[in-house]
């Protein structure tokens, strides 16, 4: 990656699940996403958020329907946190 990417996405019922060499900033906007990370259960609601590590496989869903403000960094280095809710 060689720039960093901001797009707002639109999640629904249809699960999802990858990993990435890079940081992922997810920001919650409406709605709720599921996610789980590296076997972690957390839900990512308006007004909250979660950092993803590079690597770290993530499987995702939104039953209602949901939308997150998304940062695709490209910062490839390692967190002093694996990941930290808002």
């Amino acid at each position: 990656m060689q720039a960093p990417v901001l797009s707002l996405r639109h999640y629904g019922a249809s699960p999802g699940s990858h990993s990435h060499g890079h940081f992922q900033v997810l920001l919650g906007l409406s709605g709720t996403l599921e996610l789980e990370v590296d076997g972690r259960g957390q839900r990512v609601a308006s007004g909250g958020g979660c950092v993803i590590e590079p690597g770290a496989r993530h499987d995702f869903t939104s039953p209602q329907g949901s939308q997150c403000l998304v940062l695709d960094s490209a910062d490839h280095g390692v967190p002093q946190h694996r990941r930290r809710l808002f």
